[in-house]
C-alpha cells in the first residue's frame, strides 16, 4: 500500500485512510533505517504482513539507499554454559563446546531438568501455574520452547488439524516412538500476552492434563530467567514457529546453550539458519493465519522437520553432536556487530549532506497537525 504524500506525515493505506502517522514521519526523516536481520529488512518492503501498511515507504527509502540491517546478537557471557552459576545447582552441570563429554553433560542436565519440572508442578511457586508431569527418562527427546504466548510467535500451529482424522501437529509429535520406545517430551514455559496467547495457553493446559500424554507434557505458565537458562542447557530442541520474526533472540540463546532450533523460514530466522545456527532441514515455510491451507502446509512441514530431527538425534548421534557444537559456536557477540553499526552511522552522516526537501515536507505536515 502506498503513502499519498512523500516525505510527510499523511498516510493512506488499506489499514488507515487519511491519517497522520508519526512512525511514517520518522521513516521519512531518518537518514538510515536499520533492521535487525537481512531477511526482515527485505520483507518490510514487500507486503502489509511485514510492513504493516508502510511497505511503500520502506521500498522507496530502500531505493534511496537508506534501508540496511545488522543481524541481532545476544549476550554470550550471559549464555555461556561453562560459567553459568545456574548450572552449578540442583543436579545441573556446566559444560563447554570443547568438552569431549559434551553430550553426556547435557544428558545429565536433561535428567536434572525433568526432576525440577516435576518438583515445580508438585510444589508450585505462588506467581505461576504448573501443569502436567514428565517421565524422568533422559533418553527421551525434549523440546522446551520459552516464549511469550502471542499471535506473532505462532504456537497455535501446534494445534492445527493436519489429517482427515483430525490429528493435530502436536498429537503426531507426541505419538512418535523410537526403536527403543523413546518418545518426545514437550515442556513449554511462557505467559499469554494477547487474546490469541490466552487461547493457546488454554490448549497447552489441556494438553498437559490429557491422560494420553501423561509423562510427556509440562506447561509452565510462568517466567523465570534462571530456569530458562537451565531449560536451554538441557533440552534437545527449541521450537520457534513465528508467523513473522524481525530478528529472533530466543533461538540464539538456545543455540549458545546447545539446543537445536526448529523454526519457520521468516525474517531473522532465515538469517539464523543461513549462519548455521541450526540444521537447514529443521525448518518449515512461513504461514498466514488468514489462510487455513497455508497453516496446514506449514504444520505438515514441521512434522517432517521433527521426523528429520528425531532420526538424526537417535540414528546419527555423531551428526547431531556436530550440529550442537556448531550451534554453540554461533557468532552472537554484539562486539562483532559494532563495525557494521559504525559503517552505517558513517553512511547515515554522508546521506545527511544533500537534498533536505523531505525535512521541509515533514515539518510542514507537523505544523498542519499542531494548528488543528
Amino acid at each position: 500500500m502506498q503513502h499519498q504524500t512523500e516525505g510527510g506525515l499523511e498516510y493512506w493505506s488499506n489499514l488507515a485512510w487519511g491519517r497522520h502517522n508519526f512512525l511514517k514521519g520518522g521513516l521519512e526523516l531518518a537518514n538510515m533505517i536499520v533492521g535487525v536481520s537481512k531477511k526482515n529488512a527485505q520483507e518490510v518492503q514487500t507486503s502489509p504482513k511485514y510492513g504493516f501498511g508502510l511497505e511503500g515507504v520502506f521500498a522507496r527509502r530502500a531505493a534511496e539507499g537508506a534501508v540496511s540491517h545488522v543481524y541481532n546478537g545476544a549476550s554470550v557471557e550471559n549464555n555461556n554454559p561453562a560459567t553459568l552459576a545456574e548450572l552449578t545447582q540442583e543436579g545441573f552441570v556446566q559444560f563447554s563446546v570443547d568438552d569431549s563429554d559434551l553430550m553426556d553433560k547435557r544428558t545429565k542436565n536433561k535428567a536434572a531438568m525433568q526432576a525440577k519440572v516435576n518438583r515445580l508442578i508438585a510444589n508450585p511457586p505462588e506467581d505461576g501455574e504448573f501443569y502436567g508431569y514428565l517421565d524422568e527418562n533422559a533418553d527421551d527427546f525434549v523440546d522446551a520452547p520459552i516464549s511469550r504466548l502471542v499471535r506473532q510467535k505462532g504456537y497455535a500451529i501446534l494445534f492445527v488439524p493436519i489429517n482427515d482424522a483430525g490429528d493435530r501437529l502436536i498429537d503426531l509429535i507426541l505419538r512418535w516412538r523410537g526403536e527403543k520406545g523413546q518418545k518426545v517430551q514437550y515442556v513449554f514455559m511462557g505467559t499469554p500476552g494477547d487474546s490469541s496467547g490466552v487461547l493457546v495457553a488454554d490448549q497447552f493446559r489441556a494438553l498437559a492434563q490429557d491422560p494420553r500424554y501423561r509423562g510427556q507434557v509440562a506447561f509452565i505458565n510462568w517466567f523465570n530467567a534462571d530456569f530458562a537458562l537451565q531449560l536451554n542447557a538441557s533440552s534437545d530442541a527449541f521450537f520457534m514457529p513465528s508467523s513473522y520474526e524481525p530478528g529472533g533472540i530466543s533461538n540464539i540463546k538456545a543455540a549458545l546453550l546447545g539446543a537445536l532450533s526448529i523454526v519457520t523460514l521468516t525474517g531473522g530466522l532465515v538469517d539464523f539458519v543461513e549462519a548455521e545456527g541450526t540444521h537447514p532441514e529443521f525448518t518449515a515455510p512461513v504461514f498466514d493465519y488468514d489462510d487455513p491451507e497455508s497453516m496446514k502446509i506449514t504444520a505438515l512441514a514441521f512434522y517432517k522437520a521433527y521426523q528429520k530431527a528425531l532420526d538424526m538425534h537417535y540414528n546419527r548421534p555423531e551428526e547431531w553432536e556436530q550440529w550442537v557444537r556448531k550451534a554453540m559456536s554461533f557468532d552472537a557477540d554484539w562486539a562483532s556487530r559494532v563495525p557494521a553499526y559504525i559503517e552505517l552511522y558513517d553512511k547515515a552522516q554522508s546521506l545527511a549532506v544533500g537534498d533536505t526537501s523531505h525535512f521541509v515536507s515533514f515539518f510542514a505536515g507537523l505544523e498542519d497537525i499542531l494548528s488543528i
